[in-house]
């Protein structure tokens, strides 16, 4: 029975090892939602909190396995940190990576808008936003992925107070 179930066991792995591998194309249009974690540090004091958010793009592979694309993407944590709450932000980015099998390795960077509410009052502000991420393909049309990000704002709203928004996110797309 050892010898049936050792057998068994090279034969399928023989056969996974010798499989060609999915030919994945992401270029097209994909939309999704994120979950994760946000670490927000201004005027000396920091919070963090779990985040959620949605986000869209489009993507297009070359055939050297480079992708290029775009992403647009809403993130609401309501971190608090020194009296106030880094509520929400909304970014804009640019990918650039290298298709590998099913994966899509990438590094992405652009523009945010975000708010902070505390006080009665809400002020926002523009900074920049960079990261790097990864995706698998688990079927043609959904993808699954892990990006970090850094946002930084000189200034917020004015003031001398600069401050930086550091997430990790798990993500889930639709690709269609």
């Amino acid at each position: 029975m050892k010898l049936v179930t050792s057998l068994g066991a090279i034969t399928l792995a023989t056969t996974l090892a010798a499989a060609p591998a999915m030919a994945t194309d992401w270029t097209g249009f994909y939309t999704g939602a994120q979950l994760g974690y946000s670490d927000v540090e201004g005027g000396g004091s920091s919070g963090d909190n779990t985040s959620f958010g949605l986000q869209a793009g489009y993507n297009h592979q070359f055939t050297n396995n480079m992708v290029v694309g775009g992403e647009a993407e809403y993130r609401y944590n309501d971190a608090g940190f020194g009296g106030v709450a880094f509520s929400d932000s909304i970014a804009l980015k640019g990918r650039v990576g290298y298709a590998h099998n099913d994966y899509l390795f990438y590094g992405t960077a652009g523009v945010v808008r975000g708010q902070i509410d505390g006080g009665g009052t809400s002020i926002s502000d523009d900074g920049v936003v960079y990261g790097v991420g990864v995706e698998y393909m688990i079927q043609q049309d959904v993808s699954v992925g892990f990006e970090v990000l850094q946002s930084e704002y000189s200034n917020f709203g004015g003031s001398s107070r600069s401050v930086r928004d550091t997430s990790a996110a798990l993500k889930v797309n639709y690709r269609f």
